[in-house]
């Protein structure tokens, strides 16, 4: 099943926990196990790939993650890293977790582009400070 923004505000995962997230304006999601995917919605079929993958989980790498951004009273930390090579360009690669109540929610998100332009990474942000964690009882 796949959502879009324009018909619901949210899609939740089944998992460990009850992963929640808003879905951002121009976004379709679906889930993927325990996961939750989201895509720009038309870009099938695109040389220009973005794609955003929350995940509840444990903090498997925290200590790699080496940046910090406030997202609303809570604090993600990060880790950016770009691939130059390859037949579709530039690969920028983003990697956070915040900690949410129901445990930490892991996001992995991805942008390829030929083009040279910056990759647009704040539907990124914005998914990772919507989403929640309901411990399943």
């Amino acid at each position: 099943m796949t959502t879009t923004a324009a018909q619901g505000a949210a899609i939740t995962a089944p998992g460990e926990c009850r992963l929640t997230v808003d879905i951002p304006k121009g976004f379709s999601a679906r889930p993927y196990g325990e996961s939750i995917v989201l895509r720009p919605i038309g870009q099938e079929g695109r040389r220009s790939v973005f794609e955003i993958r929350l995940t509840p989980g444990h903090g498997r790498d925290a200590t790699a993650l080496t940046e910090r951004r406030p997202l609303g009273a809570t604090l993600a930390r990060y880790r950016m890293t770009r691939e130059t090579e390859g037949s579709g360009g530039e690969e920028t690669a983003l990697v956070a977790e915040v900690q949410r109540v129901g445990g930490v929610i892991r996001l992995e998100a991805s942008a390829q582009r030929d083009d040279g332009a910056e990759p647009d990474f704040e539907p990124t942000w914005s998914a990772l400070a919507t989403a929640r964690c309901t411990e399943i009882r």
